[in-house]
């Protein structure tokens, strides 16, 4: 069943421009970013956003095709497409310390949860490989089964240990037991798959569609798609919020990103200059933000595009320095095999936003509580996303608020049967849920 879809489109007017950065004073660490036509990568600073020098991927790196974080955060691993191999780098010192050769086309890579372990995806092998990461080694292959297009991305369920593998740009999801040597589970379903990506909580697998411009959820304990996400042309890029809350999609066709409420399906649409190439996405948790890398632009434009995803506004955009030339996968974050302890520490401002009676007629209480006092906005949406009832505005101390909706618009009339989205924004936090009206 196809999910009903709220977007709402915040277009960027202008040229690429530079926009004061709201971030918090951390320490970071550094990020890296692959260019598949220069066959390099940079690191780079995560406060101040400046480039390390670029390093030769040469052979093993060439065309980095994929950009992953060990658990741990000291090393990125980026796979080589053309290459036939792995390079991996050392996050704070930006230098290679290992070069792996592996199967042709290696596309994904992908870590156990403790670390120990990497999976690589080699498409034109049709096959795996295992690699044992405390010394290098490598363990053996897996086949996969996919004979017609052989294995594209990889992620890992951090529940259960298993990892799901897509088929490259086609319509099989298989998944892989926890220490990489068998097939558990294989579905078929859609029509091109490309990049994954399991909930933090393992409930739900993520997967882009190419050819449907859309993201499939499939219920992992079912193993069945119970959902389908429209998004942009071309999508592309995906990650997840640690929280699970949001899911963010780049799409190439579209020159824009998605923002997804995972909970309600409400999706904001950024959309970027015209060409912008939007490919790879990863998200840093702690600040907020996704990273996205927007290619080659020409004359050695090669943007890093900085997304607020609360505000689904870009925060800023890095230009990756010369030589390096079309900026295609990036890394900021290490994989993550659980809710990170500084975001599930961080307590949130809104809680327990709900509704009773839900469905309702003629009318329904909307309580929550804040835990401190804000400035809030609570809003009634359609479902596609334009804003039908803007019910309280203002500032309000902290603990429990109850807000009264009749089922009328901002001018009193009594609105049909369906379904709205009650929205509650506090401080830039956003929380939503859905309401069914019934006349």
């Amino acid at each position: 069943m196809k999910r009903i879809q709220f977007a709402i489109t915040i277009p960027l007017l202008g040229c690429f421009c530079f926009i004061t950065s709201a971030l918090a004073q951390l320490e970071l660490g550094n990020g890296v970013v692959g260019c598949s036509f220069s066959e390099s990568a940079l690191t780079f600073d995560l406060d101040a956003y400046e480039f390390g020098s670029s390093f030769n991927l040469m052979p093993q790196g060439e065309y980095p095709f994929d950009a992953t974080m060990t658990p741990n955060g000291r090393e990125v691993w980026l796979t080589g497409a053309s290459g036939a191999g792995v390079v991996v780098v050392d996050v704070a010192s930006g230098i290679i310390t290992q070069r792996i050769w592996v199967g042709d086309y290696p596309v994904s890579v992908a870590f156990s949860a403790d670390g120990s372990l990497a999976l690589i995806s080699c498409r034109d092998e049709r096959e795996i490989w295992r690699i044992d990461t405390t010394d290098y080694q490598i363990l053996g292959q897996t086949d996969t089964g996919f004979l017609d297009q052989g294995p594209g991305n990889i992620a890992l369920d951090p529940v259960s240990g298993c990892f799901y593998l897509a088929e490259w740009a086609s319509n099989t999801l298989c998944e892989i037991s926890p220490d990489g040597m068998s097939v558990l589970r294989t579905v078929t379903f859609g029509e091109m798959f490309w990049l994954l990506v399991v909930a933090p909580d393992g409930s739900e697998v993520y997967i882009v569609d190419r050819f449907y411009n859309a993201v499939w959820v499939l219920d992992r304990a079912s193993f069945t798609p119970a959902d389908l996400i429209d998004v942009g042309s071309d999508p592309w890029g995906l990650d997840i919020s640690a929280d699970g809350r949001q899911l963010v999609v780049s799409s190439r066709g579209s020159d824009s990103v998605a923002i997804i409420e995972t909970e309600t399906g409400l999706r904001r649409t950024l959309s970027l200059v015209p060409e912008a190439d939007p490919r790879d996405v990863d998200i840093l948790d702690s600040q907020g933000l996704a990273f996205v890398t927007g290619g080659w632009l020409g004359d050695y434009l090669n943007p890093i595009f900085v997304i607020d995803i609360e505000l689904g506004l870009l925060e800023e955009t890095i230009w990756v320095p010369e030589p390096a030339i079309n900026a295609n996968v990036i890394a900021v974050q290490a994989q993550m095999p659980g809710l990170p302890t500084e975001v599930a520490d961080s307590p949130r401002l809104i809680s327990g936003l709900r509704s009773w009676p839900n469905p309702f007629n003629p009318k329904t209480e909307i309580s929550f509580n804040l835990a401190e006092p804000a400035r809030i906005g609570v809003e009634i949406l359609d479902v596609r996303g334009r804003l039908i009832h803007q019910l309280s505005e203002g500032y309000l101390d902290s603990g429990e608020g109850r807000i009264n909706w009749d089922g009328k618009d901002s001018n009193g009339n009594p609105l049909p049967t369906g379904v709205y989205i009650c929205r509650l924004i506090a401080a830039g936090e956003i929380q939503s849920r859905k309401l069914t009206l019934l006349q």
